[in-house]
């Protein structure tokens, strides 16, 4: 461990907010993998075919419910789960830093991969989605990605 802490949010309302934002982050984490296929994530799915001989099914591309929002709930779950907390000791934050830079390198090559496997559909995916923050879009990038479905 780590001696001290960055934060200590003794409000009483602070610190709910920050709980309910922590227990929020770690709940969009777990729901984000039963919106994709949880089973598959978690190799389950795998072992299953393996035992019943049965070939893998192609991947698959979804754009639904949260993956509207953002590309990567599932990480974004993580950073706030582990970000939003009402205390921050110095262990936790290193934990913190550490993880956010394991994601955001992870989320490089992940999309490179999105990319091969998925193609096409992924790449315009990209257009129309943020990556991590579900913020509006400036409107240049908002007329690109209209202009760029009425083409397609």
């Amino acid at each position: 461990p780590v001696a001290g802490s960055l934060w200590n949010v003794e409000n009483p309302t602070g610190r709910l907010l920050l709980t309910v934002g922590y227990a929020l982050g770690w709940g969009l984490c777990i729901l984000s993998t039963f919106v994709i296929n949880h089973f598959e994530l978690f190799g389950l799915q795998q072992v299953y075919f393996r035992l019943r001989n049965k070939p893998e099914p192609k991947p698959w591309f979804t754009d639904r419910f949260l993956y509207r929002l953002v590309r990567h709930p599932l990480q974004l779950g993580i950073l706030l789960g582990i970000w939003v907390v009402p205390t921050m000791s110095m262990s936790l934050f290193f934990l913190s830093v550490t993880m956010t830079i394991y994601i955001l390198i992870g989320l490089h090559f992940e999309e490179k991969d999105l990319v091969t496997t998925l193609g096409k559909d992924y790449i315009e995916y990209r257009k129309r989605v943020p990556r991590l923050l579900p913020l509006p879009r400036p409107a240049k990038r908002r007329e690109m990605v209209a202009e760029a479905a009425r083409e397609s």
